[in-house]
């Protein structure tokens, strides 16, 4: 577990500045988040999940004009993944 992470309305959040373990699952809580890795986007609302590997690049952006998003890091366990 990493835990809570907040990223401010219109701001982004690049892998460098992020854990990087083999995998991360990514859980929203409030806001909008547009997950973008190797070209493509997937836009997270509240309530969605998503796992990306930790080790390659991405970032995370809020497209909102006024609110942040929040989201819980945890650490995904390889042994889990084929």
């Amino acid at each position: 577990f990493f835990g809570k992470i907040e990223i401010k309305p219109q701001k982004t959040a690049p892998s460098a500045k992020l854990p990087l373990p083999p995998f991360i699952y990514v859980h929203v809580l409030e806001g909008k988040i547009v997950l973008s890795r190797l070209g493509a986007q997937v836009v997270l609302k509240p309530g969605d999940c998503h796992m990306i590997p930790g080790e390659g690049e991405y970032e995370l952006y809020i497209p909102d004009l006024l609110k942040t998003a929040a989201s819980l890091f945890i650490t995904h366990p390889s042994f889990l993944v084929s």
